[in-house]
């Protein structure tokens, strides 16, 4: 009996160009490693668990209210990313938009609006569930508009300073609404502040008696 009919086969297989499939078969799998094993690391350097509110990197020694209900949302912090100085779309940018695909806002759409001196801005809520904190700057005033799913709520911040105050999605609630924080170089001395209570609630600007 021939012994390329039992196993010595494989040796065809490779001469015949079967190698070059084996090579594109293990390029494939060695790509995929790579960049499950860059997710991975992606995932290892965030900060916060999404279950324990210790985990994140805050300052909960000093609170303006009970440490115990400031918990995890389930996600990291700056799991969702807030948007600064965002592109602005004008109503001729928006109309030229929908002439060419759907329209980029409907009448039922809800937005948060704003009106500063003689300037004024929409902000979509569709959008807004994806960032919850826009750090924007309307009429040459720096400002903060912020949306909570959770609570439905809309709020909108001056964020005054010198730089302004740029604030990020902590991953953190109280009573199931958003904690802001003010971001700082290297996260070093950043404060948890509640979207509805208009205040810091945890960390270094609680202890100085800041506020919004």
């Amino acid at each position: 009996m021939n012994d390329d009919s039992q196993g010595g086969s494989h040796p065809t297989f490779l001469r015949s160009g079967g190698w070059i499939l084996l090579a594109a078969l293990a390029m494939t799998g060695a790509v995929f490693a790579f960049h499950v094993a860059t997710i991975l690391g992606s995932r290892s350097h965030a900060q916060g668990d999404g279950r324990h509110a210790a985990s994140y990197g805050f300052d909960l020694a000093a609170t303006a209210v009970p440490a115990q209900e400031i918990v995890a949302s389930g996600m990291p912090k700056d799991g969702l990313p807030a948007l600064v100085d965002p592109a602005v779309w004008t109503l001729a940018d928006a109309e030229g938009t929908s002439a060419k695909r759907s329209k980029f806002l409907v009448p039922s759409d809800r937005v948060i609006g704003i009106s500063l001196g003689g300037s004024a801005r929409a902000y979509p809520l569709r959008l807004l569930v994806w960032h919850e904190i826009v750090n924007d700057t309307l009429d040459g005033r720096p400002i903060a508009i912020t949306y909570n799913p959770l609570c439905d709520s809309a709020a909108v911040f001056d964020r005054a300073g010198s730089p302004p105050v740029v604030f990020g999605v902590s991953g953190l609630l109280y009573q199931s609404n958003l904690l802001m924080f003010d971001r700082r170089p290297g996260g070093k001395g950043e404060s948890l502040w509640s979207q509805l209570l208009f205040r810091p609630v945890a960390g270094p600007a609680v202890r100085g008696g800041s506020g919004l």
